[in-house]
């Protein structure tokens, strides 16, 4: 009889290790058997202040995988973050949102598929789950927030939907991504949004876009070219500092550049426009320091003003080669003239907007611009 008590003793401890259960939300429970944590009931689940505070935190090691069970409407803050052992997870399409840091740091997770329910991923959600090689972002996201992919070093591709207009801080740094498509809802790329991403090759800015953030392609040492489309107005400090760049073109639509911009950078040549205000910053301008630049600068616009705004950066006559380059001025009216490298009007067109870059090839492509010349 008392053989049989310690038995039964035992296997009451040893069951204790592998289930447990609780509440996490108003009408949400949690059960954790062999591994498995399972989430039922119907709502939301509670938003905890810290990873700490989560009722399975003494035990998330042992989580191999999450059920979420249909009902569920929302995952909270910090739910699953530090769950390193956990390799799968199944989300109903009962789920609107996942909230911030809730699945980071889960090391171990390869891959998730996020149902088109879901609206609103929070910040840090996926931040540094550095095996994760596949996730979807579903079609309702309008935004990625700050740091949502910090992190995810394995992570080579990923498609944002149409409809997202904001790529938070963050949110894809220092990542492995090698190309990304950002589509035309998009207006703004924040601050580090791309820093560090070394394995990016190619990447394009849609024509909404009216800032780069501070950063936010520092140090993609891969990416030698990129596309900056006109209506961008603000460059930020550092955006494409120590990047692979060989060539950029800015256009006339831009009226700031932040300092070091870039910084780091082994160009041959960069046009400027002459609207643009150069930022200085520890005593450094766009291009940190000029006598490592090395290149030539070519100037978008009057080249008097070009040379007055590199001297307001600090930048000494003499110490860079700057020529004049065709250009293109947008007028009130919505019409554009062009000019050749002699500042010399040449034509105008009123229909279409085109680029600086279009605009150095005019002469060579009458017919194709249909430029009506004078």
């Amino acid at each position: 009889m008392r053989k049989q008590l310690l038995i039964t003793g035992l296997l009451a401890i040893l069951s204790s290790k592998v289930m447990a259960g609780g509440s996490c939300g108003n009408d949400c429970t949690w059960d954790l058997t062999d591994g498995m944590l399972t989430i039922s009931g119907t709502g939301s689940m509670t938003d905890y202040k810290s990873y700490t505070k989560v009722p399975w935190y003494s035990q998330r090691s042992s989580i191999t995988s999450v059920q979420v069970s249909n009902g569920i409407t929302s995952i909270g803050n910090y739910a699953f973050q530090g769950t390193t052992s956990l390799t799968s997870v199944t989300i109903p399409d009962s789920v609107t949102s996942i909230g911030q840091n809730a699945f980071t740091g889960a090391t171990g997770l390869t891959s998730i598929n996020i149902p088109d329910s879901v609206t609103s991923i929070g910040a840090s959600a996926f931040n540094n789950t550095t095996s994760l090689t596949s996730i979807n972002i579903p079609k309702g996201v309008t935004s990625i927030a700050d740091a949502a992919f910090y992190g995810t070093k394995s992570l080579t591709s990923i498609t944002i939907p149409e409809g997202v207009t904001s790529i938070g801080g963050n949110a894809f740094r220092e990542t492995g991504l090698t190309s990304v498509t950002i589509p035309d809802s998009v207006t703004s790329i924040e601050r580090y949004a791309f820093q560090n991403a070394r394995s990016l090759t190619s990447i394009n800015i849609p024509e909404g876009v009216t800032s780069i953030g501070e950063s936010a392609f520092q140090g993609t040492t891969s990416l030698t070219s990129i596309n900056i489309p006109e209506g961008v107005t603000s460059i930020g400090r550092r955006a494409f500092d120590d990047t692979g760049l060989t060539s950029i073109n800015i256009p006339d639509s831009v009226t700031f550049i932040g300092a070091y911009a870039l910084a780091g950078v082994h160009l041959t040549d960069v046009t400027i426009p002459d609207t643009a205000v150069l930022e200085v910053y520890e005593g450094f301008g766009p291009f940190g320091r000029l006598v490592e630049f090395g290149g030539t600068i070519h100037c978008a616009g009057v080249l008097a003003q070009c040379q007055a705004n590199m001297a307001a950066a600090g930048y000494e006559v003499g110490t860079y080669n700057m020529v004049q380059a065709p250009y293109s001025k947008k007028q009130a009216n919505g019409s554009r003239v062009y000019y050749d490298a002699n500042g010399k009007l040449i034509g105008y067109q009123g229909k279409r907007i085109y680029t600086v870059k279009e605009a150095n090839e005019v002469a060579g492509k009458k017919n194709t611009l249909k430029i009506r010349y004078k």
